[in-house]
């Protein structure tokens, strides 16, 4: 049952009348302001419920309020029934909009999309970084995925791009609409009238207004079918955004009559939509979500439950038919445009840097050349810019941070490949580059090939490529070994190419310039990235010491915090070792840094610019406090320049013996490793399924200060160590590469300490090993490396005594290096090969080798035609799989 309320006011008196008849009549002034139904929700409430109106338990209340009375400004939607429930967690409460408007279509042809926009600018007006709230779009957005994907129906989300542009393209699909905008609103009192305003952004994240009657003209009522209006002040007195936009043709509108708290959006986002797509009427959905806030966080939401108000026309709650399916989000994830490595991800809160932000995004704009804002009209187009500072500032950060808010900037994306762990890889970066732009690595084409490849690509390619810590590049080409001169040349070279294309590149890189055309540096002006400021950098602080979070009222850890981000100039990295430490000892916040001038003076260095020094001083302190034991540990590590796993940390420390570590001294190895990790010393890289940490990396700045303290010995001590870890790590990756991509890309990372490794190792371990890494390095594409390197190895097995175990390697060796004579095209050295190694199977009765050597042999047949010696040799194969119950070999034949 609906019962409709027709509120007036006259002579400041409100009247309240169902069919014709006064129940009530209240004064103007006795009723509460929305400022008081929220700081006093208790005594509001009850001033507002007038009880002879009430509809029946479970029914709808319908107000009837025109825009001009005085009546449509009261906060009906706080008041409380008796027992102090809100009246609008009970009954399904709206606003009516009587408006001129076509009657709704009933189904929803064409499929219903929803259209999110969050914005949120960086910088004011003038270019500066903003202070205030920053709202949590990502919080929000998820919230929206998530009722999405777990509706069961077939709708489709869009993020758009926070500019009124964007906006208005998506809105202008010919489709059932449900429109999320979650920004900041206010109203602007003008000679002419309250005008309601939403902050959207410009195309650098500069705050762009969009004002109410342009976001009317833009939301026609016959597909846009409701408008959720995550913003404050969007139902707010006679420039009611809501309520015209309903007026104006929409179905039904819901905005905010007040200032509403941010962290409280999902809660409502997230049950109104889960209702809807449930079927829902609007009205009842709106109940649900108000109910949702009242029960997820009841001391907040009784200060918020009633700021959202409904304005419907008749009929504009009706529930819109959804067909089952499955919902379609890919257009909802901000970051779906990238694709990144591991390396380069973004932090999930970027402090201090909205300004770093803008400016970057100014100088990257894709349009520049066209008058992008900020640039003359005869300005060149940017194609490439580069982050510079010291090791730590947080140019990775900034420039993950960057391309996931801008991506949308570039239509075919953003793809990037990182030197964090100082692989100098040539033909990795080319494959890397060609997969993510093409799709294909193109690892069977010569590297000139590739090159062209990547050339013809970018040419009608509109993205951008982000490479990352690209000083490891530049110092391979200045340093003396002749192959990594030639690796960072090969690389140079392909970015040369690129950036001659017109390929869009962003770069990160501790030394500047870097060399390409039409380069500019950021930050402008030759500055290198500057530090964080005081507020910035004291939040910093308090992430990485939660102890000192948890008192941060407290007047001596706001000073202490606010004293690291000075003591550090912003220097984040400094920053997160001064609150490890802090977090991990026992000193009194007063005391903290009372040695840090003399520890910053012993830190200095002519060759060590200001940031660096306050970093090496933070590192010393960290290292310092460590028991002379754990500084050992992290000197050994510092040899990994990759990320590596627990066991890495296990040979490193206990000695270079390749029986895998047992689980007790593994556990034991992973407290050590935690310990360091909690001192932000070491980085966990990855994690487990579980939850638990499996790989760990360093910092690049982190690295090189723990290898400047290794000693002559403990370098001369190292390399047999570490052979441990390159065996145990050949043996995980032998075979399991393309079935466990984390596994697939550490071993990657740490290919080429992998053959060095056999000169520590001896007797069949030795030529073990270089079996499996000849294996790896043919499916990582070093096919000629992999002959090389089995080769001779094959010429020391045959000069090993002929036991088992002797002839067992030989056999696998061969096998292996027929196969890469497969690959070359000798078909008749392939099936020597493989005979010489079917051999060896039936001497020592390899019954599962002789079945994959004659397989083998057969396809090698089938390639030069002759079918029934091929067919021969795979019945032959099979008939082996059938004695040892190999149902995979036997299925596969």
């Amino acid at each position: 049952m609906s019962v409709t309320l027709v509120l007036r006011t006259q002579d400041d008196q409100i009247s309240a009348r169902h069919e014709g008849n006064v129940l009530a009549t209240t004064a103007v002034g006795s009723l509460p302001t929305v400022a008081l139904a929220q700081t006093e929700p208790g005594e509001a409430g009850a001033r507002l419920l007038l009880l002879a109106l009430l509809p029946p338990q479970g029914g709808r209340l319908i107000l009837d309020i025109p825009a001009t009375d005085a009546a449509d400004a009261v906060p009906w939607e706080f008041a409380r029934l008796p027992q102090g429930q809100f009246l609008a967690c009970e009954h399904d409460l709206l606003r009516l909009v009587d408006a001129d408007a076509p009657p709704l279509a009933a189904g929803a042809s064409g499929g219903l999309q929803l259209v999110a926009l969050g914005a949120d600018p960086l910088v004011d007006d003038a270019g500066q970084a903003r202070k205030g709230y920053r709202l949590q779009l990502d919080r929000e957005m998820r919230q929206v995925r998530r009722a999405l994907r777990q509706s069961g129906k077939e709708v489709m989300g869009w993020r758009v791009p926070p500019t009124p542009a964007e906006l208005r393209r998506a809105l202008s699909r010919p489709q059932p609409t449900w429109l999320h905008l979650a920004c900041h609103g206010d109203v602007d009192f003008t000679p002419v009238g309250p005008i309601a305003r939403l902050l959207l952004e410009d195309d650098n994240g500069k705050p762009s207004l969009l004002l109410g009657r342009d976001l009317s003209a833009m939301a026609p009522g016959h597909t846009v079918r409701l408008a959720l209006l995550s913003a404050c002040d969007t139902a707010e007195g006679q420039a009611n955004l809501a309520r015209a936009l309903v007026h104006n043709g929409l179905p039904a509108a819901i905005g905010m009559n007040g200032k509403f708290w941010d962290p409280l959006t999902d809660d409502l986002a997230g049950a109104l939509y889960e209702a809807l797509l449930q079927g829902q009427d609007v009205a009842v959905a709106m109940r649900q979500a108000r109910l949702a806030l009242a029960v997820n966080d009841p001391y907040s939401a009784a200060h918020m439950v009633g700021l959202p108000v409904l304005y419907a026309r008749r009929g504009g709650t009706v529930p819109l038919p959804l067909p089952p399916g499955r919902a379609d989000l890919q257009r909802l994830d901000a970051a779906a445009n990238l694709r990144l490595p591991l390396e380069i991800q973004a932090p999930r809160t970027l402090l201090g840097r909205n300004r770093e932000l803008h400016d970057l995004a100014r100088l990257l704009h894709p349009d520049a050349g066209a008058g992008a804002p900020g640039a003359g009209a005869s300005q060149p187009e940017i194609c490439v810019a580069t982050i510079t500072g010291t090791g730590g500032m947080g140019k990775t950060a900034l420039a993950a941070a960057f391309v996931e808010r801008f991506a949308w900037r570039w239509p075919d994306g953003v793809v990037g490949v990182s030197f964090a762990a100082g692989e100098v890889d040539a033909a990795r970066f080319r494959g890397e580059l060609l997969e993510r732009i093409t799709g294909d690595a193109a690892a069977d084409l010569p590297p000139a090939r590739q090159e062209e490849r990547l050339a013809q690509a970018v040419r009608d390619w509109d993205g951008l490529i982000l490479v990352d810590n690209y000083e490891s590049v530049q110092q391979a080409i200045e340093g003396t070994d002749a192959a990594a001169q030639a690796a960072g040349q090969a690389i140079h070279r392909v970015l040369l190419a690129l950036a001659r294309a017109g390929a869009g590149l962003l770069l990160t890189s501790r030394q500047n310039p870097v060399g390409l055309p039409g380069e500019r540096l950021f930050p402008e002006g030759g500055r290198a990235l500057a530090g964080l400021g005081t507020a910035a950098g004291a939040e910093l602080f308090f992430q990485y010491a939660p102890t000192a979070a948890g008192r941060r009222e407290e007047r001596r850890y706001q000073q202490l915090a606010a004293a690291v981000a000075a003591a550090t100039a912003g220097h984040p990295l400094a920053i997160a070792l001064l609150g490890s430490e802090f977090q991990n000892g026992d000193v009194p916040p007063q005391t903290f840094l009372q040695n840090w001038a003399a520890e910053l003076a012993a830190a200095s260095s002519l060759a060590l610019d200001p940031h660096h020094r306050t970093f090496a001083a933070a590192f010393n302190r960290s290292y310092e406090q460590l028991p002379a034991a754990q500084q050992a540990r992290l000197r050994a590590l510092s040899l990994y320049g990759y990320p590596f796993f627990a066991a890495g940390a296990y040979y490193a420390w206990n000695g270079p013996a390749p029986e895998p570590p047992a689980d007790a001294a593994l556990a034991q190895t992973q407290a050590q490793l935690r310990e360091l990790t909690g001192r932000t010393l070491l980085e966990v890289d990855a994690f487990y399924g579980d939850g638990t940490p499996a790989t760990y990396r360093f910092q690049p700045a982190v690295q090189q200060a723990a290898a400047a303290r290794l000693d002559a010995a403990e370098r001369a001590a190292l390399p047999p160590r570490l052979a441990g870890y390159a065996y145990w790590l050949a043996q995980q990756g032998y075979g399991d590469i393309h079935r466990d991509m984390g596994l697939n890309r550490v071993v990657r990372l740490a290919l080429e300490s992998l053959p060095p490794a056999a000169a520590h190792l001896s007797g069949t371990a030795r030529l073990w090993h270089l079996r499996r890494v000849g294996w790896l390095l043919n499916a990582y594409g070093q096919t000629k490396l992999a002959y090389q390197l089995l080769q001779d190895a094959l010429a020391e097995a045959r000069a090993l005594a002929e036991d088992e175990e002797a002839l067992r390697l030989r056999s696998s060796l061969l096998y292996e290096l027929a196969g890469l004579e497969t690959t070359r095209g000798d078909l008749e050295r392939a099936l020597a090969l493989y005979t010489e190694s079917l051999q060896y199977d039936e001497q020592i009765g390899d019954i599962q080798g002789k079945a994959a050597s004659l397989s083998m042999m057969a396809q090698v047949f089938l390639t030069r035609g002759d079918l029934e010696r091929a067919l021969a040799l795979y019945t032959e194969s099979l008939q082996y799989l059938e004695q040892i119950g190999d149902i995979q070999g036997k299925a596969a034949s």
